[in-house]
């Protein structure tokens, strides 16, 4: 998570690297960093030295190791700041979208899109994951649309819960309702006659089998614990062989949501289209200074599917044609996109200037790595990419 910058899509948070306060970073044979930003410490400097021979409360080397990329050293422990317990109600809905409801969600009118979703909601939603079908997205493109799969979490503040809290049974989590556990478990469900590669239509149809809509109507929605609501990944087998499964993300800027959205979706349907379903995900600039999610206002459109040519494919052309457009983007780096030293620059700058984040990121990997180490330390990716 903090190699790659995971995120969620709690609308005014960035990602999990905004939770850590401190890096223990293990850079060689009795070489360790206790990293901080400063300039107040977080662990007391004596507690400190017992774990590190280095001890630095410095900005711009603890936010380089806030998205390492494997390329820093080993991180041993972090210290993580917690927020007091919440609960979430919980509504999942199966509602087409229109042209409009898309440019709600890029004006951040969230409380009208949930409204207009799910008409109950009378707040803005904490979380919002929308799931489209990209051959029938929205009303107007390609004709009628077909149901996205909208999941919403209202948060409930401390002081409301902490009774709940203690109370709530220790029951295990449901799967998750993420694009690729949905596909897998579709996937698994069908009779082995049926284990067919599927349409590139059929994955979202078979995405929106295990899609399971809640509250009934006139039913106040579930109250879950954050890991309760989002349940555990499971990896998904057929015949005891694992679902190969396919998954880009591009970080775009939430203002240009339409344009970059049709934008997107066009490219898709240039080879027709792959195995996968389009996700909409929101969230704040995140800390780090190789972060993906680097606009202030950011939404991450995943391509969630199946591994498959078609899939590999219509995520070349999706980023193929952002660039011709000139739409600004970056990839996330734990996903099988393509990114190349060009992209890696035109995002984070020139690694060779000092000023730029891709030449701060690496002036912090010279300083914790002796010149043995970064050959140690090392891959094929991040030497392409200028960073080695």
């Amino acid at each position: 998570m903090l190699g790659t910058g995971v995120h969620g899509s709690a609308l005014s948070y960035g990602g999990f690297q905004n939770h850590i306060r401190g890096v223990h970073i293990v850079t060689g044979p009795g070489e360790s960093w206790w990293i901080e930003r400063g300039p107040v410490p977080w662990l007391a400097a004596a507690t400190a030295r017992t774990l590190a021979n280095h001890v630095v409360l410095e900005a711009d080397l603890f936010e380089a190791t806030l998205v390492h990329l494997g390329g820093l050293g080993v991180v041993n422990a972090v210290l993580l700041e917690a927020v007091p317990g919440f609960v979430v109600d919980l509504v999942r809905v199966k509602h087409p979208l229109t042209a409009a409801a898309i440019a709600q969600l890029q004006a951040g009118d969230y409380a009208g899109f949930a409204r207009e979703v799910w008409p109950p909601s009378r707040e803005t939603p904490y979380y919002i994951e929308v799931i489209l079908d990209p051959f029938h997205p929205y009303a107007g493109y390609r004709g009628d649309a077909h149901d996205a799969l909208v999941t919403l979490f209202y948060k409930r503040e401390p002081n409301r819960v902490v009774a709940r809290l203690a109370a709530l049974p220790d029951v295990p989590h449901e799967p998750t309702h993420e694009p690729l556990n949905l596909l897998g478990r579709a996937l698994a469900a069908q009779p082995e006659q049926d284990l067919l590669l599927p349409l590139p239509q059929a994955v979202a149809w078979l995405v929106a089998q295990e899609f399971k809509p809640e509250p009934a109507p006139g039913v106040a929605p579930r109250q879950l614990t954050w890991g309760g609501a989002n349940g555990p990944h499971v990896r998904q087998k057929i015949l005891g062989w694992e679902i190969e499964l396919y998954n880009a993300a591009y970080a775009i800027e939430r203002a240009h949501l339409s344009t970059t959205l049709k934008t997107m979706l066009d490219a898709f349907h240039t080879h027709g289209g792959g195995h996968q379903v389009f996700t909409l995900r929101f969230v704040t600039k995140a800390a780090g200074l190789m972060a993906f999610t680097r606009f202030d206002d950011t939404v991450v459109i995943n391509m969630d599917g199946l591994r498959t040519l078609n899939s590999a494919d219509a995520a070349r052309c999706v980023a193929l044609a952002l660039e011709r457009e000139g739409i600004p983007f970056s990839q996330h780096w734990g996903k099988q996109g393509v990114i190349t030293s060009t992209r890696v620059m035109r995002d984070f700058g020139m690694p060779s200037d000092p000023r730029s984040r891709a030449g701060r990121w690496r002036a912090a990997r010279y300083r914790l790595l002796s010149p043995e180490m970064r050959g140690v330390v090392c891959s094929d990716a991040l030497s392409a990419w200028g960073l080695a």
